[in-house]
C-alpha cells in the first residue's frame, strides 16, 4: 500500500472523512484504476453526507467492477441512506447474488434504516433477494 494511500485509510479509520476524501482523490489522481480507492472514496462522501456524489463514485465503481460485491453493498447502502429503497434493494439483490454470505448484512441493512423491511426468516429474506 502507498503512502498515500496510507494516510488516506488512517484519515477515514480515524473519522476525519474530510481528509480521507483529499487523500482518495490524490490516490485515484495517480492511480484512477485503483477499485478499493474508487469504492473506499464512495463510502467516504456518504458517511460525509454527500449521497449524490457517493452514488455516482460507486456506481463508477462497478462499472469498472462489475462482480465487486462490497461494491454493490456499499451502493445498496448510499441509496437507502439516500432513501431510494427500490434502487438499494436492486443492489442488494446482486449483493446477494455474488456473494450470498452478505445476506445477515443485508437484512441488517434493511431493518436499521427504517425501511419496513425486517426479515426474521433467513429462507423469507432468500426468496425477497432473489427476486426481480
Amino acid at each position: 500500500m502507498s503512502d498515500l494511500r496510507q494516510r488516506a485509510f488512517d484519515a477515514y479509520q480515524s473519522g476525519d472523512f474530510g481528509s480521507a476524501e483529499t487523500g482518495y482523490r490524490q490516490v485515484l489522481a495517480e492511480n484512477p484504476d485503483d477499485i478499493d480507492s474508487r469504492m473506499t472514496l464512495g463510502v467516504v462522501l456518504r458517511r460525509l453526507g454527500r449521497l449524490d456524489d457517493a452514488i455516482d463514485v460507486l456506481e463508477q465503481t462497478i462499472a469498472a467492477a462489475p462482480q465487486n460485491f462490497r461494491a454493490h453493498a456499499n451502493l445498496g447502502l448510499a441509496l437507502q441512506t439516500a432513501r431510494r429503497i427500490d434502487a438499494a434493494v436492486k443492489s442488494y439483490r446482486t449483493t446477494f447474488r455474488l456473494q450470498p454470505r452478505t445476506i445477515r448484512q443485508i437484512a441488517i441493512n434493511l431493518s436499521a434504516l427504517g425501511t419496513g423491511m425486517l426479515f426474521l426468516d433467513r429462507r423469507a429474506l432468500e426468496v425477497f433477494l432473489g427476486r426481480d
